[in-house]
């Protein structure tokens, strides 16, 4: 099983949060303030089945224009519905 648990070899999804921005501080309770306070512009960095998507807040294997570029495409496709 590739599953349950952070090793070499398995596949995890986790996180890294910056826990000292203002809106996080007086820190007491870590999970309190990842549920009440943080948010997704704490993320620093991400990794999905292993391996790094997001590094120093920058993503890392996506073509960030390309998703721009279908967001519009979207947006349009929207609006000639709506009209």
């Amino acid at each position: 099983c590739h599953i349950g648990s952070i090793e070499i070899g398995k596949q995890a999804d986790l996180i890294c949060v910056d826990l000292a921005a203002l809106e996080t501080q007086p820190l007491h309770h870590v999970l309190s303030q990842l549920i009440y306070s943080a948010g997704r512009h704490q993320v620093t960095d991400v990794w999905i089945a292993g391996k790094p998507k997001l590094v120093q807040r920058e993503l890392i294997d996506m073509d960030t224009a390309a998703l721009v570029a279908n967001a519009r495409q979207w947006r349009e496709r929207i609006r000639t519905v709506r009209a």
